[in-house]
């Protein structure tokens, strides 16, 4: 266990997740993934209409999975981010990401997005 953190208040505040439960999304990632024709793609995004349900914790999946596909990943997680990076983030919608596409010169067609939730959250 590896924590880092630059003001640590409240250990209670800790959110701690269960490594077989991670496994399990990541599997499930893989399974679409594999499905999908990544060959002309140059990143993913996993993306949530309804930003009321999701957790935080498929900006780590994301990020874990688009290392084992070798593809960039447009999920993130930093506690410091440009102002035009973090709407997606915190609004991870397909509106939001046309919008971080167009501000980053990316053509979302070279995007592989993978709906969030097919992944099964606590």
């Amino acid at each position: 266990f590896i924590f880092f953190d630059n003001q640590l208040v409240n250990t209670d505040a800790i959110v701690r997740i269960n490594k077989y439960e991670i496994l399990n999304r990541y599997k499930q990632l893989e399974k679409i993934i594999d499905k999908k024709d990544v060959k002309n793609k140059k990143a993913i995004a996993i993306v949530y209409e309804d930003t009321l349900k999701h957790k935080s914790d498929f900006l780590l999946d994301a990020m874990l999975i688009s290392q084992s596909y070798n593809l960039n990943c447009i999920n993130g997680y930093s506690s410091n981010a440009p102002k035009y990076a973090d709407k997606f983030w915190t609004t991870p919608t397909r509106k939001e990401l046309n919008n971080w596409c167009r501000i980053n010169s990316l053509d979302s067609a070279q995007v592989l997005i993978i709906d969030g939730p097919f992944l099964k959250l606590k």
